[in-house]
C-alpha cells in the first residue's frame, strides 16, 4: 500500500497521468486485497475520472474495468464497451485483437455487457 501511495505522488507531482492513474489502481487492489472494497471504489473512480481526461482508452478500459467489477454502472459500462470496441477496431491485426479481446479487462466488460 505504502508503494502505490508514493508511486501516486511523485506521479502527480511530476504530471505522468497514465502512472498516477496505475498508481490508483495499485491503491485499490491493494485496499481490496486488505478487505476493504468498499474504500478502493473511490480510488477507482479517481482513476476512470483521470483516464477519461487522459483520453486513451487503453488506460480507460483498464480503471473502467477494474471499477465495474465491484461497482459499477450501466453508463460506465457502455463507456467501458464503447472504449473496448474503438480499442478492437484500431489494432492492426487479427492476432492483436484476440490478444486484446481475451484480456481480463474485455473479458470483465463483455461479462457484464451481455449479462446486463
Amino acid at each position: 500500500m505504502q508503494w502505490a501511495e508514493t508511486a501516486w505522488q511523485r506521479s502527480r507531482r511530476h504530471g505522468r497521468i497514465k502512472y498516477e492513474i496505475l498508481a490508483l489502481q495499485a491503491r485499490a487492489r491493494a485496499l481490496v486485497g486488505l478487505g476493504r472494497t468498499q474504500a478502493a471504489v473511490p480510488e477507482l473512480t479517481n482513476a476512470v475520472n483521470r483516464a477519461r481526461e487522459s483520453g486513451d482508452p487503453l488506460l480507460f478500459l483498464q480503471a473502467a474495468s477494474d471499477l465495474l467489477a465491484l461497482d459499477g454502472t450501466g453508463a460506465l459500462l457502455q463507456d467501458a464497451a464503447d472504449a473496448l470496441k474503438a480499442i478492437v477496431e484500431a489494432v492492426p491485426s487479427d492476432a492483436m485483437r484476440r490478444k486484446v479481446q481475451a484480456s481480463t479487462s474485455a473479458s470483465i466488460v463483455s461479462s457484464l455487457a451481455t449479462s446486463s
